[in-house]
């Protein structure tokens, strides 16, 4: 088979073509950071990236979600230790009124103060995070406790005798 020059050139003609679209793809790559910039340049690729993508766009996602669930909880820890307080206060009142020696006026006072501190507890039961109440399960944008009038009157007896409180 016989080779002719133009054959030769044409080749070497093709290959430097070829050759400068190579190192104009490197170029255009190393100027803008990216490995392809089309699809059909690396499909497999281009797949790899996008599955790496949508992996972080989904970790950042999850970690936007914990820092707000860090806030949340956060918030009920605080809520859940001054119930727990005011529940340790009223258990206190309880003993002292329970007292034999405790005066009527004694026990009309404490029954106030709980009557206050009921008031505070559903208070805090009525916490907000933002918007949304902390303490009304999946409906967060309702409030979970609601005081229904007064606190029922308190009843105190002083030995063995009832008296009602006003």
């Amino acid at each position: 088979m016989r080779v002719t020059e133009v054959a030769k050139h044409q080749t070497v003609k093709q290959n430097l073509n070829n050759t400068s679209e190579e190192l104009q793809n490197l170029l255009n790559g190393v100027s803008s950071g990216k490995a392809f910039t089309k699809p059909s340049d690396d499909p497999v690729g281009m797949a790899m990236t996008q599955k790496h993508r949508t992996a972080i766009n989904h970790s950042k996602s999850l970690e936007k979600n914990i820092g707000a669930d860090k806030v949340w909880l956060n918030s009920m820890e605080s809520v859940i230790a001054q119930v727990s307080e005011m529940l340790k206060h009223v258990k206190e009142l309880a003993v002292e009124g329970g007292n034999g020696t405790a005066t009527t006026e004694f026990r009309t006072s404490m029954a106030d103060e709980i009557s206050m501190i009921t008031k505070d507890l559903v208070d805090l039961g009525n916490k907000k995070e933002g918007r949304l109440f902390l303490f009304s399960g999946t409906k967060t944008f309702t409030e979970p406790l609601k005081m229904r009038g007064r606190v029922k009157e308190a009843e105190t007896f002083l030995n063995d005798t009832r008296t009602k409180s006003d």
